[in-house]
């Protein structure tokens, strides 16, 4: 299936309908559930879900169950009830804003804030007690954490960060440095404008004109994952069945995945090994109780191998089509590529752009 030829067939029924298309990905109108979802989830103490009486860590926090994503403000307690970190999320699951962690005894760990262009640390104070950044102006050293293909493979990259910011812009020299030291970035800034960007690894050194991509907390990379105690549950939705809000009559939606349909079909491409300019479509079962029971891809048996290898990551993480608040067995069709077009199309669209696709795709 070309993808371009799919796209051009999704553009000219969503003209012709005059609206976004949305079949077997229908949401339906959803919006007082989502104002009203807030309730409490409880996490180990290495931030994965669990059951109450496990929990170190809760958070009073609100969810959109469409995308499975944060919204709004929330607050992580710790089992004495004691403020550990507050901040919020846009509609789309995105920090945005004032973003705060605390020490125990309720002073001031970190403040960072985050925009489109990035974070802006205003106060960090490390373990030792020394301050590093204060008002915005400072010094500092952070671990910071990103994602890279390694051996057909999605894995989770450590480094250490060094940086500087003067009156809350970035100034300086900026370095990122990998585990072992092998591999690293260098940025410069003027008055918060990255000026010059050299990246080194074993393949060469390139110079790049945008600033790097990481996660500096691990702890939010974790909850935003919606990762699971698997001495609690054998599979993400059976915390929201014990624990989540009962979904209303009107509530909607298909099969979803943390982060949404989008991130998932990203999270796909990006673990696929078999290079291939078009978009192949994947069958995939999920049932009322969140289980992936069923995954097949038409035509040759390497490229059935490659989706069960592709999709094994992330098989316990799926949640089930909902009608009328009621969760049921649902089969759907889903593309998975690693072409370059494909992938563009992914992060640059909207989720309604991409649930269109899907609608169509799945008409087919």
């Amino acid at each position: 299936m070309n993808f371009t030829a799919f796209w051009k067939r999704t553009l000219l029924f969503a003209c012709l309908t005059g609206s976004p298309i949305y079949f077997l990905w229908a949401q339906g109108d959803n919006d007082n559930f989502q104002r009203q979802d807030r309730f409490t989830l409880y996490y180990s103490d290495s931030w994965e879900l669990t059951t109450p009486d496990k929990a170190a860590y809760t958070r009073e926090g609100t969810v959109n169950f469409i995308d499975m994503v944060f919204y709004g403000v929330f607050k992580d307690y710790s089992r004495e009830h004691k403020l550990v970190r507050d901040g919020f999320y846009d509609d789309q699951g995105v920090k945005r804003g004032l973003h705060t962690e605390y020490f125990q005894n309720g002073s001031v760990k970190s403040t960072m804030e985050y925009a489109e262009e990035g974070f802006i640390i205003w106060e960090l104070t490390n373990d030792m007690g020394e301050n590093e950044v204060t008002r915005g102006t400072g010094k500092f050293t952070v671990f910071y954490y990103n994602f890279e293909q390694v051996d057909r493979s999605l894995k989770l990259v450590e480094g250490v960060l060094n940086g500087e910011f003067l009156n809350g812009k970035r100034t300086g020299t900026w370095t990122y440095k990998k585990d072992g030291g092998q591999e690293w970035d260098e940025e410069l800034y003027e008055r918060g404008m990255l000026t010059k960007r050299t990246s080194v690894s074993a393949s060469g050194t390139v110079e790049l004109h945008e600033i790097k991509p990481v996660i500096i907390s691990l702890s939010s990379l974790v909850t935003e994952a919606f990762s699971f105690d698997p001495s609690s549950y054998t599979h993400l939705n059976q915390f929201f069945e014990q624990y989540g809000p009962a979904y209303p009559t009107t509530f909607q939606r298909s099969i979803t995945f943390p982060g949404g349909i989008k991130k998932l079909l990203l999270l796909l491409s990006a673990n696929y090994s078999i290079h291939t300019d078009e978009v192949k479509l994947a069958s995939v079962t999920v049932d009322e109780n969140g289980n992936l029971t069923k995954i097949k891809m038409g035509g040759r048996q390497d490229l059935q191998r490659e989706l069960e290898r592709t999709i094994k990551p992330f098989e316990l993480k799926f949640l089930p089509a909902v009608a009328n608040g009621k969760a049921y067995e649902s089969t759907v069709k889903i593309p998975i590529s690693n072409d370059g077009q494909w992938i563009s199309f992914l992060q640059n669209s909207s989720e309604d752009a991409i649930y269109t696709y899907l609608a169509t795709v799945n008409q087919d």
